[in-house]
């Protein structure tokens, strides 16, 4: 199975320039596609995103790509409180 991405999309994930350990927070990640770019690179991934389906998307793609270090979390950004 393939996805296409169009070249911004691609040019995001790479000008990010997350590399092997770095941490990166991915809101409205959508099925994914910059969010496995950076994790292919060795970053840290938490991805966020309000839709359950898309979310489930992005794992199997994931589980895939043989991607291990990402975390999921099915949540509103416009929710998340600050802390202090």
């Amino acid at each position: 199975r393939y996805e296409i991405q169009d070249i911004g999309s691609q040019f995001i994930a790479s000008s990010c320039r997350a590399s092997k350990n770095d941490r990166v927070l991915d809101f409205c990640c959508g099925n994914g596609g910059k969010t496995l770019a950076l994790a292919a690179n060795g970053a840290f991934v938490t991805a966020h995103d309000v839709d359950q389906r898309r979310m489930k998307h992005l794992e199997a793609n994931a589980k895939r790509a043989k991607v291990s270090h990402l975390i999921t979390t099915v949540s509103d950004a416009n929710e998340l409180k600050k802390n202090g």
